[in-house]
C-alpha cells in the first residue's frame, strides 16, 4: 500500500505519528508492505517520527503557495505506480484524519461489495467526526461532516446488492482508500473530464480571439468607411463652394459694365463740358 499524507502549515508531530502508527498497524495485522510518504509545506514542518519497524517513511517538500490544492500533491505521488503492479491499494489522506486499519477492513469489505455489483463509480467514505470536551470534562463523539449534520445534505440512497448507499451532495471526506484498479478508473476519467475541460477552454480562446479580431477588424473599417464619407462630403462641398463663387464674379462683373458711367461723363456724376444741362442724345 501507498499512503501519501498532505500535510500543510505547521502541524502536532504527534497526530502525523498517529496516523503512521495507524499503517504499520496495517503491515502488522494484514501482512502488506506500507510505504508512506508526506507532503509537508516547508521542511521545519517535518518534525514527525521518519524511523519506522516494516515500513518506509519518506518527506517531500510542496508548494506552500497551493493552499486547498495542497492535497491534490498526493497524485503526483501516485501517478507513477498507477500502470504498474507496485501497489495494490492507495490511500491518500489530510494530515488530522485517523483512518485505522479496522477502517481499512471495512473499506476494502465495501469495495468487495461493490465489485459485485459491477459499480466502479461508487467509493465507500468514512463520516468525519471528533471527540469534544464538554464543560464538566466528559468525551463526546460530534459528527462533523457536514453531509451529515442537520439538516443532512444527502443528495440520495441508493440500493446495490442488497445494501443502502448514501449518495452526498458534496462527496469530500478529506482522504479516500481505494484498491489499484478504481484508483486507475478514478484518474483515467478525472484525466479525461480535465482534458475535455482544457479543449473547451481551448475552443472558447480560440473562438473568443477570433471573435476580437473580427470585431476588431469591423470597428477599423467602420471607422475607415465613417472617416472616407467625412473626408468626401468636405471635398465636394468645397468643389461646390468654388463652382458658385466662380459663377457669381462674372455675372457681377458684366452688369458692373452695363450700368457704368456713360460715356462722355465724370465718375462723380458731373456732366462733361459742353453739355450742361441738356439731356443726352
Amino acid at each position: 500500500m501507498l499512503a501519501c499524507v498532505a500535510s500543510y502549515g505547521d502541524k502536532d508531530p504527534r497526530a502525523i505519528n498517529t496516523l503512521i502508527a495507524n499503517y504499520k498497524d496495517a503491515h502488522d495485522r494484514f501482512g502488506m508492505d506500507v510505504d508512506v510518504e508526506v507532503w509537508v509545506s516547508d521542511k521545519k514542518y517535518a518534525t514527525f517520527r521518519t524511523e519506522w519497524p516494516g515500513i518506509k517513511v519518506r518527506v517531500r517538500v510542496g508548494d506552500d503557495s497551493l493552499g486547498h490544492d495542497f492535497a491534490g500533491l498526493c497524485r503526483t505521488s501516485a501517478k507513477p505506480h498507477l500502470h504498474t503492479d507496485d501497489y495494490t491499494h492507495y490511500l491518500v489522506s489530510e494530515n488530522d484524519i485517523n483512518v485505522t486499519s479496522s477502517n481499512m477492513e471495512a473499506l476494502c469489505r465495501e469495495h468487495r461489495h461493490l465489485d459485485r455489483t459491477g459499480r466502479d463509480d461508487l467509493h465507500p467514505m468514512l463520516v468525519r467526526y471528533e471527540d469534544l470536551v464538554d464543560t464538566s470534562g466528559e468525551f463526546h463523539r460530534v459528527v462533523v461532516d457536514e453531509n451529515y449534520c442537520n439538516p443532512p445534505q444527502v443528495k440520495k440512497v441508493e440500493w446495490h446488492g442488497g445494501q443502502r448507499y448514501v449518495v452526498p451532495r458534496n462527496p469530500y471526506a478529506a482522504m479516500f482508500f481505494l484498491p489499484v484498479q478504481r484508483y486507475r478508473t478514478y484518474v483515467d476519467k478525472l484525466e479525461k473530464g480535465i482534458a475535455m475541460l482544457r479543449l473547451e477552454v481551448r475552443l472558447f480562446l480560440v473562438i473568443f480571439g477570433y471573435f476580437w479580431l473580427f470585431f476588431g477588424y469591423f470597428w477599423l473599417f467602420l471607422a475607415i468607411f465613417v472617416w472616407a464619407i467625412v473626408l468626401t462630403a468636405c471635398f465636394v462641398h468645397r468643389i461646390r463652394r468654388l463652382t458658385r463663387g466662380s459663377s457669381r464674379t462674372g455675372p457681377n462683373t458684366f452688369r458692373t459694365a452695363l450700368t457704368g458711367t456713360p460715356a462722355g461723363s465724370s465718375a462723380s456724376g458731373t456732366p462733361a463740358s459742353g453739355s450742361k444741362g441738356s439731356p443726352p442724345r
